[in-house]
């Protein structure tokens, strides 16, 4: 048995950190941690830290289902136990600066008191999703550095998330299931692949910071007062654009007669049925042939076109003038 394991034995303690060198080279010698770790359940504190040797860990880190923090950071660790989620009592989990590159799609259903979460600068590129009736009590996520591209939806009951950092991976497009999260405060989301920044972004009343440097953003004006550090000029830009944009609907709904907008809805319609004649849902036979037929999900377009699995269009005939306006309309 190894000292710090043995005395936090011995003098029941609470918490135990075994970290650097003199670890690695115990393990590099036996070729595992003691095994005796797993048997401290009275442990509410484990950080073991710092041993590039640990690629994995025991199923065993079940039985400590005291710990409130545990803390696996600076490893080399290229998958989590599924027992991981058994620690119900879990606060605060770090497992920073490692090589994972997927998580249990139910990791996080069953920690329904983690407070805190830092899976930064790993291999990831996309996380398990969140419980509106379990995960109430998250309130700061790290995502930086890793590959992620989308995002699954967060619900809107996470009412205690408060700051969240995506800098450093692969978004193309601001995820929008933030934009309904009226808890967060900070937004951290600086070298990504944004050209965008959606104005709706202002009415989240909490927010108090942005980032969202080191990106092609399309709008230079934008740009220029975050890479400045302005972050009450970004949040007054952004007002005022969503002001504008909500100034410009309005004042469309108001110069239309209600009788003219009727018609335009009614002609609308008119050619939409016209189209969707020509359109039929896909039905698969599941004894018949699926070659040429397989559905794939892909993460970068599945905020793009979330509902819509296939179609297949027959007999429309898009060289005519306006057809293909009208097809791209109902698309």
């Amino acid at each position: 048995m190894w000292p710090e394991v043995e005395q936090a034995s011995l003098n029941h303690r609470y918490e135990l950190v075994l970290s650097g060198d003199k670890i690695t080279k115990r393990i590099e010698e036996k070729n595992e941690l003691d095994p005796s770790i797993w048997t401290l359940n009275q442990l509410n504190f484990l950080e073991i830290s710092q041993c590039p040797l640990i690629e994995s860990l025991s199923e065993d880190i079940g039985k400590l289902i005291n710990l409130s923090t545990l803390t696996l950071t600076s490893n080399k660790l290229n998958k989590l136990p599924d027992q991981i989620k058994n620690l119900e009592n879990l606060r605060h989990l770090d497992l920073s600066n490692n090589q994972l590159n997927k998580l249990n799609k139910d990791l996080f259903l069953k920690l329904i008191h983690l407070e805190t979460l830092n899976l930064s600068n790993n291999l990831l590129d996309e996380i398990p999703p969140f419980s509106k009736e379990n995960n109430k009590k998250l309130a700061i996520i790290n995502l930086s550095h890793n590959q992620i591209e989308t995002l699954p939806d967060f619900p809107q009951q996470l009412e205690n998330l408060s700051q969240i950092d995506l800098s450093s991976n692969k978004f193309k497009h601001f995820p929008n299931t933030l934009l309904q999260l009226n808890s967060l405060k900070i937004i951290i989301i600086d070298s990504n692949q944004l050209t965008d920044i959606p104005c709706q972004l202002s009415q989240l009343h909490r927010l108090r910071e942005i980032r969202f440097k080191s990106n092609p953003l399309k709008d230079n004006r934008l740009k220029k007062l975050m890479e400045q550090d302005k972050i009450k000029a970004v949040l007054e830009y952004l007002s005022k654009q969503w002001n504008e944009l909500e100034k410009s609907t309005s004042n469309l709904s108001k110069t239309l007669p209600q009788q003219q907008q009727q018609q335009q809805q009614q002609q609308h319609i008119k050619q939409n049925e016209q189209i969707q004649d020509k359109i039929q849902i896909l039905h698969i036979d599941q004894q018949g042939d699926l070659k040429g037929r397989q559905i794939t999900i892909l993460p970068r377009v599945v905020n793009v076109r979330p509902h819509i699995l296939c179609c297949i269009v027959r007999n429309i005939d898009l060289s005519t003038p306006g057809n293909l306006k009208k097809f791209l309309n109902l698309q």
